[in-house]
């Protein structure tokens, strides 16, 4: 079975971005450690042209400038209007296969 590695490039202007993630400590027994331990996950949305033939379900939600500072200060459902796809003209796929 061949598997291919993809990692995603923002566009020819390679223009800073962030991904909208959350984060909380948790304490409880996880992969058979007990304690305290930080829990990460980050919004996804559905895939775009690029995206969606190397992974058909979803796709992170990419956010800029002042996207960025919406997703953190901002009310939940105010945050959650981001959760778009990142446009396929502005994002390159870079994959090599093993």
């Amino acid at each position: 079975m061949t598997q291919t590695n993809a990692n995603l490039a923002n566009g020819p202007e390679k223009l800073g971005h962030g991904m909208s993630a959350i984060w909380r400590p948790w304490t409880g027994t996880r992969k058979g450690e007990t304690g305290e331990h930080l829990l990460f996950a980050f919004l996804t949305t559905a895939p775009n042209d690029v995206v969606r033939p190397v992974h058909s379900k979803a796709m992170p939600v990419i956010l800029t400038g002042n996207a960025c500072d919406i997703w953190l200060e901002s009310d939940t459902a105010t945050a959650l209007k981001l959760q778009q796809p990142w446009p396929a003209d502005r994002l390159s796929l870079n994959a090599q296969q093993n």
